[in-house]
């Protein structure tokens, strides 16, 4: 998992918090045992609500760090 030091500047958005949240990809269970009925952004993390009604919450920098994107990623 990538570190940051933690600190904010002022006047600048939170680097380890999404601007936005897209699901992407295929996979092979079905809709019904995986799609989510609602995700909702908090200040730790994302909050997943599964359409079987559990909940999970998944931290922004643990998302980051399992992330591929070129922006999570640096560019590389």
């Amino acid at each position: 998992m990538r570190k940051t030091s933690g600190l904010k500047i002022a006047g600048q958005p939170d680097p380890g918090v999404p601007k936005d949240v897209r699901l992407v990809g295929r996979y092979a269970l079905t809709s019904e045992m995986t799609w989510p009925a609602e995700i909702t952004r908090t200040a730790e993390g994302l909050s997943v609500t599964w359409v079987d009604r559990h909940t999970s919450l998944y931290p922004y920098l643990e998302l980051r760090a399992l992330c591929r994107c070129a922006g999570c990623t640096g560019g590389h």
